[in-house]
């Protein structure tokens, strides 16, 4: 089938997907560090202890208050992040010919690089700003960057593509940049509210913009579009399930921060609901991103020329071939 022949080898786009969910797992890995106030608690980077590798005393040791456990459970959780994005540049090196591909996955690995100095950076300042304001940040982007990757070494991105542009691909468009664009601001804003840069109710505040913005991405996407065109109408609708997650968590987030307690004081389900908050935010940025791709994937770039032949003249048809078709009801 054509499909399967353009398409990347399955164990690449295994080591994508593998990356993907690792990155997931590292941003729950860093939440858990900063609920539990234990970003200090290993002071030296990037030793541990002063130790390139702890011995196992030091391991147990580390294993035991909750804050110390946080931090080194995180870093180990990094260091095999490190070596997962290696491991993807070399593959896509190796068995994938698309030069984009290989310059974003090479990027990705520089980018996983930069993330770590950062990390150790903030360390190393006893959590100075701004490092470990952009420490959280550069995760939100590896994250993304990522999540571009997996989809262009996805069977469906050689596929799609060749539908007619119209007023509602259109619309989609653009409100899948400025919903994108809108999240990833409102994540700087939580996690600069996080370390204590800016009021949690500058964050609230914007998130109802946000809303607004995700609601009617996901209700075009959803909606506008063609019932056949599953390939933008699923990641739609897990976009609308994880932002009603979200306005649940972000509440209760809000009421545990209110409070007033310290860290070491909160419950473990406290603690899980403000870790979730954080990595959910994550996700939703991953998959309004996601959706942002699939769309200029499946409808080209509006050029002008395309614009002005195919919306405003009402052009001619679906011109995509039957194989790509298949492909994106899949």
């Amino acid at each position: 089938m054509q499909v399967q022949r353009s398409a990347s080898p399955a164990w690449v786009r295994a080591v994508a997907g593998t990356c993907v969910a690792w990155c997931v797992f590292l941003l729950l890995a860093g939440a858990n560090v900063k609920t539990r106030d234990g970003g200090l608690s290993i002071p030296d980077w990037p030793t541990m202890y002063y130790d390139v590798v702890p011995g196992m005393d030091s391991i147990r040791a580390m294993l035991g208050p909750a804050a110390l456990r946080a931090e080194f459970v995180h870093r180990l959780i990094a260091a095999v992040m490190g070596l997962l994005t290696a491991l993807l540049a070399v593959s896509v090196q190796l068995a994938v010919p698309r030069r984009g591909v290989r310059i974003l996955a090479w990027s990705a690995l520089g980018l996983v690089i930069v993330q770590g100095v950062l990390g150790g950076l903030g360390v190393l300042t006893m959590l100075g700003n701004p490092w470990p304001l952009l420490h959280s940040v550069t995760a939100q982007v590896f994250l993304c960057v990522l999540v571009a990757l997996a989809s262009a070494l996805s069977p469906w991105w050689t596929a799609a593509g060749g539908r007619r542009l119209d007023a509602d691909a259109l619309r989609l468009m653009k409100l899948s940049i400025v919903t994108v664009a809108l999240l990833f601001v409102q994540l700087v804003l939580g996690a600069a509210a996080r370390h204590g840069i800016f009021a949690r109710e500058v964050h609230a505040m914007f998130a109802l913009l946000v809303a607004i913005a995700v609601v009617r991405l996901v209700l075009t996407a959803g909606a506008d579009q063609p019932r056949e065109l599953t390939l933008l109408r699923r990641p739609a609708a897990l976009l609308g399930v994880l932002f009603a997650a979200q306005v649940g968590l972000g509440l209760w987030s809000y009421l545990i921060d209110a409070a007033g307690r310290r860290q070491h004081e909160h419950a473990l389900h406290e603690i899980a609901i403000v870790n979730a908050h954080v990595v959910v935010g994550a996700l939703i940025l991953a998959a309004a991103f996601g959706l942002l791709l699939r769309t200029f994937r499946v409808y080209g770039m509006p050029t002008d020329e395309r614009v002005r032949d195919e919306v405003l003249g009402g052009g001619a048809g679906d011109a995509a071939p039957e194989a790509r078709a298949a492909a994106v009801h899949a």
